[in-house]
């Protein structure tokens, strides 16, 4: 490879990429838009509520199916 076609990865990098640097990975996930960050509320809550030993799995369900519907209305 020679120069110039490092200097256009560079350019590319620089333009298109987004910063990371910083960010947790829970961030990162909802950044890269693999999940948003209303689902990623919940599923901290379901887990701190599993390790504070309340068991709410049904409730989370709900929630969890009432956000699938109203994200398929939009």
């Amino acid at each position: 490879m020679d120069l110039t076609q490092y200097a256009g990865m560079g350019v590319f990098v620089i333009i298109f990429l987004k910063e990371t640097k910083g960010r947790s990975l829970e961030d990162m996930d909802i950044l890269f838009g693999s999940i948003d960050a209303e689902q990623r509320k919940m599923d901290v809550e379901q887990k701190l509520a599993e390790e504070k030993g309340i068991d709410d799995k049904d409730d989370h369900h709900a929630q969890h199916a009432e956000h699938i519907v109203e994200t398929q209305k939009k």
